[in-house]
């Protein structure tokens, strides 16, 4: 596998995991560390961001700029979104099934539609935004890496606080953001 990123557990309970190199596709693992296969038809490169719609169809960010769609079987369904993203990193859908990407360029969370259309900016002001993680009661939490903190937000992406004040703890890049 050339230079895993992110990975993520399916509902299938196999471990997805992207690559940064190499042919680009999906690699899928048993939770014990076996290979399964190479999941998806297609590559991406660069590929940073990964989660599923409602329906089971896989979404792939490239940081490239561009966030790929594939069906529940790994068919390559084309690029889901190919406009208004500068650097996407970490993508997650929301309750009504929208997709929200980490920017990491723009420094904002974008949101998109289940057709993959722009709806608009959700969070500004979050430089080099990429790890994300989320709270019992829905609370988003953030990686800013551009300020070196953690910030909590709102299901409607709203600031509630700073759990991680910049220049505190050693943190540089919070990349990742794990409860």
């Amino acid at each position: 596998i050339g230079g895993p990123t992110r990975m993520k557990v399916g509902a299938d309970s196999l471990l997805y995991v992207l690559q940064w190199e190499g042919n680009g596709k999906v690699w899928r693992y048993r939770l014990d560390g076996t290979f399964v296969d190479q999941f998806t038809s297609t590559g991406v490169e660069a590929s940073i961001g990964i989660d599923w719609d409602a329906a089971g169809n896989l979404y792939v960010s490239s940081y490239n700029g561009f966030v790929q769609k594939y069906s529940p079987s790994g068919a390559d369904l084309g690029k889901f979104i190919s406009t208004h993203l500068a650097g996407p990193t970490n993508i997650w859908f929301d309750a009504m099934g929208d997709l929200l990407v980490n920017d990491y360029n723009a420094g904002i969370v974008k949101r998109f539609g289940s057709d993959g259309a722009f709806k608009g900016n959700f969070i500004t002001g979050v430089p080099q935004c990429e790890g994300v993680n989320f709270l019992a009661d829905g609370s988003i939490l953030l990686g800013v890496g551009g300020t070196s903190s953690v910030r909590q937000y709102t299901p409607d992406g709203l600031i509630v606080k700073t759990l991680v004040e910049p220049g505190t703890l050693n943190l540089l890049t919070p990349n990742a953001v794990v409860i």
